[in-house]
């Protein structure tokens, strides 16, 4: 018996010193699955933004700021509550008579303030080819149809 005297103090501490490293691993497990929910949610507002201004680039192309039929490269830049895209049209080729134009439209998206402090902006690129009217088309001049099989996401955090 008298060898157990001092015995129940340091098992005490152990156990004390377990179950709060547990609890302090449990809270930092929380946190991390918050940062990548948050995260998640910036690349999904990013694709959003991205989506939406490629949409206007090919719907209404003049309440965006650009020219109604690119002849050069263009761009705009719209800025929104949480961030900002920018809406680029290149011409890859120029309209002739018998020939469509092709141009290759582009938005990019940023977000830049972050559900959670310390975490980065989010960004993301969404592009496609678009053939606008040819010449002697009877379709309004703003509208472009969409090439199919040629559209190009990217994303990632900066």
């Amino acid at each position: 018996m008298r060898n157990r005297r001092g015995l129940a103090l340091p098992v005490v501490i152990l156990a004390l010193f377990i179950l709060t490293s547990a609890i302090a691993a449990g809270i930092m497990l929380m946190r991390n699955e918050r940062r990548l929910n948050d995260s998640g949610d910036e690349m999904l507002r990013a694709r959003l933004l991205a989506e939406t201004g490629l949409q206007r680039a090919v719907g209404d192309r003049t309440a965006l700021g650009l020219a109604e039929v690119p002849t050069a490269n263009d761009s705009v830049r719209v800025t929104v509550s949480d961030g900002y895209y920018d809406v680029t049209s290149t011409v890859i080729r120029p309209a002739a008579t018998p020939v469509p134009a092709l141009i290759l439209l582009r938005s990019r998206a940023v977000i830049t303030r972050a559900k959670v402090t310390g975490m980065p902006a989010a960004t993301f690129t969404v592009s496609l080819f678009a053939r606008g009217p040819s010449h002697h088309t009877q379709a309004p001049r703003h509208q472009f149809a969409v090439v199919r099989g040629a559209q190009s996401r990217s994303s990632h955090l900066v």
